[in-house]
């Protein structure tokens, strides 16, 4: 995605009340796009809940068009269970 057109994404993002809210926007835009890790990171910071960013970093994986720098989203995660069930998911799904 553009650096513009990721500024558009992260603004309707931020905007959204809740983080289902956020979760729900974030994939839907990811459906028509392709997106750099360090965007994944970017948007996966907006959420508040552990499972937000996790179920969010899992669905972008298939989306991410530089996976070798997907390590980077592990600093997001406060739990290391979630960073085994992201890495997992990253195996499962080369």
């Amino acid at each position: 995605m553009h650096d513009r057109q990721f500024y558009t994404v992260m603004q309707a993002v931020r905007r959204e009340g809740s983080d289902r809210g956020r979760v729900s926007l974030a994939n839907r835009i990811l459906n028509d796009n392709y997106v750099s890790a360090s965007q994944v990171k970017d948007i996966v910071q907006l959420f508040s809940h552990e499972n937000s960013k996790l179920d969010f970093a899992k669905n972008a994986y298939a989306k991410t068009v530089d996976r070798q720098n997907y390590f980077m989203i592990f600093d997001c995660f406060s739990f290391g269970r979630s960073k085994e069930e992201l890495a997992n998911h990253m195996r499962n799904n080369r």
